[in-house]
């Protein structure tokens, strides 16, 4: 019987591009056991959703160079001579060297870098050997690219919103130009959006392709960011185009937002950014009167040096706006019930907070590290139902210069034994003499690639990793959103390569914990550790099987958290076995969106659960860091009772299900 994999040319199956961080779905063409093209995908939607760098994969997944066999350095680091060894003694030899530096110099002395955008299938195994190891210093590019928008997110309100841009009215781009080829989905909604009479508003120094179509061009200093949506806010309040009701419902630090904005008028705005004051007031305005708004994350605000302000005015923006949970606004998705996230596979509570204390950097910059996300562990668990929520793998992270620097110097402990999964760690941080200092300073380096990087070249073991059109995979943006993507496998990948999910299981059971790594010790398996929750049935809750409060739990979650619904009120046609309970009005089978309830009427296949309202809390950088590097912590906000049940004003419309971006 010819199976799928030898078939002349398959089409009929789908895989998720990893060639940037988007991970759209495509259909595969394979040739003789070999990916030969790839295609967009059948669904009219989703069909534009391709770019030159997904219909290169078959190039890159073929190419000549492409890593096959594990090496072993023969030389001197960096000399870039090896051996060929096999998968078994190169695993055998890493995980011996490595017990033997964290019997000298303890658990903390491990650190790993990785991308897991380009790595896919870890499914949190690597924080979890991690932390029963006892190593806090993971580290990720996410640091500088979504990561620390997700951590400071949460400070706010809890979660990483995202973005409904093609039923939204006002899109803002911050410093982001999506184009054809590059953000390809996103310029697909945006224009999308434009065509359903969306305004766009651009803050770019540049004159880009976006800025040049946008109904308003804010062309601002490079770095101005934060000071510019000071002025929106100053708009904003002091002409009360707030939503007065979310406000006074789910906000707290309200007087200290107000008096934080009221040190930023036009005029210095204007003088700050090179904005004339008129245009930014009619900027404001815009934003605020649409009947709906998105901010979609862009790294360009990530990458300033006051990007922990920015990102939080942002945050600040959407909420007192009124555009979270509503459609053509910002959702707030939680864990998806029907997955259990690498937040619970990632064992966060094995690591004892003497070993927390010690993740480097944390007492400087504690954004995204144990020090700060700790404190909001609580409401996480009470809200989104698992205590940990590490949101697109930016959370309970160590500081990556910090890192460097005790790899390089020993300060403020030594760190001497360094693995690199999918991440070119030279070309991925800042100060790379530094971290160039810290690799030559090391008594192990393991390097999981697809190709010989200049920090492969430094490594002691270099291992070859498989790609998209090699494993079985079900990505999920990491919790970001609750949707979910099948990447089928279609080809056999190299005999000695590895999934990451295999490298960190495979070590795990070479250190004696193989009992605490899930799924089987195969090639093959890249999914074993994620499976669907065998019960939704539960009377009682529990971080396994499911987010929410039983049926007859109590109404309020406290903290000024709205009152949660209990299952049992959810609408007959949303309850929770979407896959055999079609829509009433449509006939659709589709899963409804984990957003909330309006004030206004809708269909039941419209409605959600409201258990997913969090509170906006503004009592951290905008109140009182004055533009300087925050070290500040997010203030909880206090029991309150409300009986709107969603806080929203009336203006805004019930939320529907959209599709996905890729």
């Amino acid at each position: 019987m010819t199976t799928a994999i030898d078939s002349p040319r398959q089409t009929d199956r789908h895989v998720v591009c990893t060639v940037c961080d988007i991970g759209c779905q495509l259909r595969p063409v394979v040739t003789d056991g070999k990916l030969t093209q790839i295609l967009p995908h059948e669904n009219p939607l989703l069909a534009h959703n391709i770019c030159f760098k997904g219909t290169a994969a078959p190039q890159i997944h073929n190419h000549p160079d492409r890593l096959r066999v594990p090496l072993k350095r023969a030389g001197d680091r960096g000399e870039d001579r090896w051996e060929e060894i096999s998968y078994e003694q190169a695993m055998d030899e890493i995980a011996q060297k490595l017990m033997g530096i964290v019997a000298t110099h303890g658990p903390e002395a491990l650190a790993v870098s990785t991308s897991g955008w380009n790595t896919q299938v870890t499914h949190g195994v690597d924080r979890r050997f991690m932390n029963l190891l006892g190593s806090p210093n993971w580290i990720s590019g996410v640091a500088l690219c979504a990561g620390n928008t997700a951590a400071v997110n949460k400070f706010t309100y809890g979660w990483m919103p995202f973005p409904d841009i093609m039923n939204s009215k006002c899109v803002v781009l911050i410093g982001h130009n999506p184009k054809r080829h590059s953000w390809t989905p996103i310029f697909n909604m945006i224009n999308l959006a434009r065509l359903n009479g969306a305004k766009l508003i651009v803050l770019d120094p540049r004159v880009s392709e976006q800025a040049a179509q946008a109904d308003l061009h804010l062309s601002l200093r490079a770095g101005s960011d934060a000071a510019m949506l000071l002025g929106w806010l100053h708009v904003i309040i002091d002409e009360e185009l707030y939503d007065a009701d979310f406000v006074r419902d789910w906000t707290v630090g309200w007087d200290d937002l107000r008096a934080r904005v009221a040190e930023y008028p036009l005029e210095r705005v204007e003088e700050i950014t090179g904005v004339d004051r008129a245009q930014i007031r009619a900027a404001a305005r815009m934003y605020a009167t649409a009947e709906s708004a998105v901010i979609p994350w862009t790294p360009i605000t990530d990458q300033q040096i006051s990007s922990t302000s920015g990102i939080r005015l942002q945050s600040i923006l959407r909420a007192v706006t009124g555009n979270l949970d509503v459609v053509g606004g910002e959702s707030l998705g939680g864990f998806n019930p029907d997955y259990i996230p690498e937040s619970r596979m990632q064992f966060h509570e094995a690591l004892s907070q003497e070993q927390r204390d010690k993740q480097l950097g944390s007492r400087d910059h504690p954004a995204f590290t144990y020090r700060a996300q700790d404190l909001l562990a609580d409401a996480t668990e009470r809200v989104w139902g698992y205590r940990y929520a590490d949101l697109v793998m930016g959370c309970y992270m160590a500081n990556p210069t910090a890192v460097f620097r005790a790899m390089a110097d020993g300060d403020p402990y030594p760190v001497k034994a360094f693995i690199t999964l999918g991440n070119n760690t030279l070309l991925s941080y800042p100060n790379q003499h530094q971290i160039h200092r810290g690799l030559l300073n090391q008594e192990l380096i393991v390097a999981h690639e697809i190709f010989m990087t200049p920090t492969a070249m430094l490594a002691d073991y270099v291992l070859p990793g498989d790609v998209f059109s090699e494993r079985n995979h079900i990505a999920d943006t990491w919790s970001w959103t609750t949707r979910l993507t099948v990447n089928e496998r279609v080809v056999d990948p190299p005999a000695e390569s590895s999934s990451t999910f295999r490298f960190w299981r495979d070590l795990a059971h070479r250190f004696g914990s193989g009992s605490t790594s899930p799924g089987p010790a195969s090639r093959t398996s890249s999914t074993s550790g994620c499976r669907r929750r065998a019960s939704r049935s539960s009377s009682s809750c529990t971080t396994t099987t499911c987010t929410g409060p039983p049926p007859s739990s109590a109404s309020t979650s406290g903290r000024g958290s709205p009152p949660r619904r209990a299952r049992s009120s959810w609408p007959p046609a949303c309850w929770p076995n979407w896959a055999s309970t079609p829509c009433p009005t449509t006939g659709s089978r589709r899963r409804p969106p984990t957003t909330t309830t309006r004030t206004r009427s809708s269909p039941a296949c419209a409605r959600t659960p409201s258990s997913r309202r969090a509170s906006a809390t503004f009592r951290c950088c905008a109140a009182g860091c004055r533009g300087r590097s925050c070290s500040c912590t997010p203030t909880m906000p206090p029991a309150r009772a409300s009986s709107r049940g969603t806080g929203h004003g009336s203006r805004r419309r019930p939320a529907v299900w959209s599709p996905p971006s890729g």
